[in-house]
């Protein structure tokens, strides 16, 4: 799991890399500025402020459940894996709405581009460990884990903790320093 997430962080690299190589020189094609001339950014104090306290209210009770498990409560364990599935799916639908309402598209030349692929792949990593926190769920649930015994539910709450911290780098590199 360690060499997968690994694995995810070269993922991430070159998109970054592009995102910096972008606004840090931009080209006269686009207006010699960044944001290009004619993008509005997204206000960051809004939704993809809410959007981070979501995923990282989510930590916190994944790591809640986790500590509840070995602790040996099973059952005390399965209420704050749910509040984590919950908060997952709705930092999806206000992803998905800060989608509909942003005043720019894919086809928005550079900025659009690496704003879209950038959260949209960190969203489809946010949907593959909701599934995957969903199956624990289901094996928590089936007796699945024990007190000493749930890799499975750790190796979930790794992949997670990487989904929040590529977050806090998205929101401070784009919605942040990159629309000004």
């Amino acid at each position: 799991m360690g060499l997968f997430i690994a694995s995810e962080v070269i993922f991430f690299f070159p998109i970054f890399w592009a995102f910096f190589h972008s606004s840090l020189n931009p080209t006269w094609a686009i207006g010699g500025v960044w944001p290009p001339v004619g993008i509005k950014p997204i206000p960051p104090y809004g939704f993809p402020l809410f959007n981070t306290a979501l995923l990282l209210c989510s930590g916190f009770t994944l790591t809640w459940s986790h500590l509840a498990l070995r602790a040996g409560g099973k059952r005390q364990s399965i209420i704050p894996l749910i509040y984590t599935i919950c908060l997952a799916i709705l930092f999806l639908c206000v992803q998905i709405f800060e989608y509909f309402t942003a005043s720019f598209s894919i086809s928005s030349g550079i900025y659009g581009s690496i704003f879209y692929i950038t959260t949209g792949l960190h969203g489809l990593h946010v949907l593959i460990g909701t599934i995957f926190l969903i199956v624990c769920l289901y094996r928590l649930i089936r007796n699945h884990f024990a007190r000493d015994h749930h890799l499975g539910l750790e190796f979930a709450i790794w992949y997670w903790h990487f989904v929040d911290i590529v977050w806090i780098f998205v929101y401070i590199f784009i919605y942040l320093w990159g629309g000004k």
